[in-house]
């Protein structure tokens, strides 16, 4: 049972059902593709907002804590300024543990 070319008196090409089969397939096959492609998008897409919404709310977390380290544990002015302030904090330490002087008045 060899087909060559030319050869379309077999019962398999002549039987309606069967001629339709292989295009019916591949029109099948086409649309399956194409709804699974877009199915595979729209997942890709639900991921990336998910990780787009836990990274940024994680940036906002560390902003957050760098900036609570820097305001609540630093001096306010940088190194070569800094020394000033704590002059400025000793003289208040020294005059706050000095007795006070009675008022003549």
């Amino acid at each position: 049972n060899t087909y060559c070319m030319g050869h379309f008196d077999d019962p398999f090409f002549t039987n309606p059902v069967c001629t339709l089969l292989y295009p019916s397939l591949y029109i099948y096959a086409f649309f399956a593709t194409i709804v699974l492609v877009n199915l595979l998008i729209a997942q890709m897409s639900a991921t990336y907002d998910a990780a787009s919404t836990e990274g940024e709310l994680l940036f906002k977390s560390q902003r957050t804590k760098l900036i609570a380290e820097y305001k609540d544990n630093r001096a306010a002015l940088p190194a070569p300024f800094n020394i000033l302030l704590y002059i400025r904090w000793l003289m208040q330490w020294i005059s706050n543990t000095m007795p006070e002087k009675p008022r003549l008045c």
